[in-house]
């Protein structure tokens, strides 16, 4: 497999008749490092770092984005906004801590789906996922209380796709508002992690249309 790093861009600054090369680095606090010689330096790819023996892409997801950039640019320009936000998720990196990615893979979300609040994401989610007669669930979920300024407890019915589109939503909002979040509260049904089945729903929602 592959994950962000195996698509960025490394860039040298060199001058063609010169052995030298350089490179700038840094986002907070930017570096110009000179001096590498083309034919003595090497850099190596961090340990973290997938290595696939090749890259496959679907063909007909591929013809239907270049479809969309002449017909429907919008929407086209849409997609890669949300994709651009998931990308910055799927670091392999530990430098990328797990409430950073579900606000990024929530976001994306958020802007593939045109979302309002937690309880479209969970329409949405079942709407486009959900198969005929899928069974359902009683469980109870989190809302706010405006009248007593309280989070209270509510009962519902939905399917497992349904009630995991509440937790995911519940730990994003948690993270936001600064509440104690656990390391268990990153997985979900003490199973699976939320992070890898936000990546199937999300290559499921291109799938699904």
């Amino acid at each position: 497999m592959a994950t962000s790093e195996n698509f960025e861009f490394i860039i040298r600054n060199f001058e063609l008749d010169s052995d030298y090369y350089s490179e700038t680095v840094g986002f907070v606090v930017q570096q110009s490092v000179a001096g590498y010689r083309i034919n003595r330096d090497k850099f190596y790819a961090p340990r973290f770092m997938p290595m696939p023996l090749n890259f496959s892409f679907d063909e007909e997801l591929m013809a239907q984005l270049l479809w969309l950039r002449c017909n429907r640019k919008r929407l086209f320009q849409k997609i890669l906004k949300a994709i651009d936000v998931f990308f910055e998720a799927y670091y392999n990196t530990p430098a990328v801590c797990p409430s950073a990615r579900v606000l990024l893979q929530v976001n994306a979300f958020e802007i593939l789906l045109d979302l309002s609040s937690r309880t479209d994401f969970k329409n949405k989610l079942e709407s486009l996922c959900t198969y005929k007669g899928e069974k359902k669930y009683s469980y109870y979920y989190e809302k706010h209380d405006p009248r007593i300024k309280k989070t209270v407890r509510e009962k519902e019915r939905r399917t497992l796709k349904g009630i995991w589109a509440d937790r995911f939503y519940v730990l994003r909002n948690h993270i936001i508002h600064g509440r104690v979040v656990k390391p268990m509260d990153f997985i979900s049904r003490q199973h699976q992690r939320h992070f890898d089945i936000a990546l199937l729903f999300w290559v499921f929602r291109f799938y699904c249309g």
